[in-house]
């Protein structure tokens, strides 16, 4: 081979490196740039990583020429050390960007129902859950969440659903079987509000009460006479069935509804509720007061009625304080000679008056009905005994054994 001239030699190890320096920076004037500076100064300047990947937009000067430089984290190819898990991903593809950094938006983090985590696609995940029962249109209860992480609404309930749940005692027509008897509140209608029984429409039939279920119990009518279940004119004693739901008045005639007599005088219980008397007035007590009454009775020389409020009033003789009625509310009244006993709605028996008998105190029992006589009361027990009390020289106050449907006491 013919050796090259010296001169030769050097131009072509010149141009050799001219082209080196023109591959690794910018020929500016006769100003070389480095690019490794370059980059270094764009680190510098605000590039971050995130989990290795560039955040840096300014694309190095040799992007894309297939050559994988150090500042760059691929160049058209991905080296096979690194992939989508190697980046803390479950899976996908990872692939170079035109800015030469990893492109992850084909990896992907698997969605495990539970990790404790609430991932895509997840009602809930265990305890973590942001939805209750209220969110999801239920009045109470508690959330849960499934093993394939979806909502458990088994426990979440709302009132009218038509089932009985925790904290109600009915739904609707749902009553469980209950019935006013079940609950031991008589007879009646048993009903629902709000998911509570209502027992509004329960009664206890006898109690001597009018419930707002009743028509009638006992003796209690209400507003109701003769007069206005039978037309104007009619007297008499309304009476009321053993279920408390029906009213009877065949007793109800045109007339007086009442009349009661004792030591030479008498009075009569109109059917407007008015009383007329005559007789032996030296006492008084043939002037009844004003007012209207549902019940009269006649005392030795005094006589005593029973107002539409429940309050009695004597008139008359009161010289043992028999014409002097406690205060209260009764529902029957009966004058003895000298004395006066009245029965409560409970079923207890006040008297007052003279007492030379012991007269005046009933025993501690309930009755449905009393009478007096001149020195001793009877009573009449619900269960249909009669029990006697004060005077018994004769043994007027020693009933026989028996049930008995009504009571009244002779004078002695």
């Amino acid at each position: 081979m013919k050796k090259l001239p010296l001169i030769l030699l050097f131009l072509l190890s010149c141009g050799n490196e001219a082209t080196k320096k023109k591959k690794n920076g910018n020929d500016n004037n006769g100003v070389i740039i480095s690019v490794n500076n370059q980059r270094s100064n764009m680190t510098n300047n605000g590039s971050g990583s995130n989990n290795g990947v560039s955040t840096n937009n300014v694309v190095p000067p040799s992007c894309n020429d297939g050559v994988l430089d150090p500042d760059e984290q691929c160049d058209t190819q991905i080296r096979e050390t690194e992939s989508c898990v190697t980046l803390g991903f479950d899976s996908g593809t990872l692939s170079c960007d035109e800015n030469c950094v990893f492109d992850t938006t084909q990896c992907e983090r698997a969605e495990i129902c539970g990790n404790g985590q609430l991932d895509n696609n997840e009602e809930c995940d265990g305890e973590v859950n942001t939805n209750t029962c209220q969110s999801e249109g239920f009045d109470r209860g508690q959330i849960g969440c499934t093993d394939r992480c979806t909502l458990d609404l088994s426990n979440c309930n709302s009132c009218n659903d038509g089932r009985i749940d925790e904290g109600e005692s009915c739904d609707g027509n749902q009553l469980g079987g209950k019935t006013c008897s079940s609950e031991n509140l008589g007879m009646g209608t048993l009903s629902c509000s709000t998911c509570q029984l209502d027992t509004s429409g329960c009664y206890q039939c006898g109690d001597n009460l009018l419930n707002t279920a009743e028509l009638c119990d006992g003796a209690l009518f209400g507003s109701k006479t003769c007069e206005s279940e039978r037309g104007v004119g009619f007297t008499g004693m309304l009476k009321c069935s053993a279920n408390c739901g029906q009213i009877d008045t065949s007793d109800c005639v045109k007339g007086f509804v009442q009349v009661d007599v004792d030591n030479h005088h008498s009075c009569a219980l109109k059917s407007n509720g008015s009383v007329v008397c005559w007789g032996e007035n030296n006492f008084g007590q043939t002037t009844p007061p004003s007012g209207t009454f549902t019940q009269i009775s006649a005392g030795g020389f005094h006589f005593c009625g029973l107002r539409p409020n429940g309050s009695i009033a004597c008139w008359g003789s009161d010289r043992f304080g028999q014409a002097t009625p406690n205060i209260g509310t009764f529902i029957q009244v009966s004058a003895g000679f000298e004395y006066t006993c009245g029965l409560k709605a409970n079923g207890r028996v006040e008297c007052w008056g003279r007492n030379d008998f012991n007269q005046t105190i009933p025993p501690i029992s309930t009755y449905t009905a009393i009478s007096s006589g001149d020195f001793h009361v009877c009573g009449l027990r619900s269960s249909g005994a009669v029990e006697c009390w004060g005077a018994n020289d004769s043994s007027q106050a020693s009933p026989p054994i028996g049930s008995f449907k009504s009571i009244d006491a002779g004078r002695w």
